[in-house]
């Protein structure tokens, strides 16, 4: 089974240790290297070392990572759907780079 591994326990999404189609299942590992969650993918993961989704996560809400908030949420995230640029924008800049 594919790995993935989750930061922080307040963290709403986990790095794949892999690339990963959509239907395919990640074994999530806690920061102690214990599973806690398993995931299945929603939408194409094309490199590995890339954010998935742990819960839905709601256009405009924060976006946990290490425990912090790395962004926001600029369109609704599915469960298991791929967390990069085309869903996240800055907490602090605006999707084109002007100060929120």
């Amino acid at each position: 089974m594919k790995l993935a591994i989750r930061l922080h326990p307040s963290d709403s999404v986990a790095v794949a240790m892999e690339a990963g189609a959509p239907g395919e299942c990640f074994s999530v590992l806690s920061e102690q290297g214990a599973e806690c969650d398993r995931v299945e993918i929603a939408s194409a993961l094309p490199l590995p070392y890339h954010k998935v989704a742990l819960a839905e996560i709601a256009a405009g809400e924060a976006v946990l990572k290490y425990g912090q908030v790395i962004g926001l949420a600029s369109a609704p995230i599915r469960r298991g759907e791929w967390v990069h640029l085309h869903n996240l924008q800055s907490a602090t800049f605006g999707p084109r780079g002007e100060e929120a």
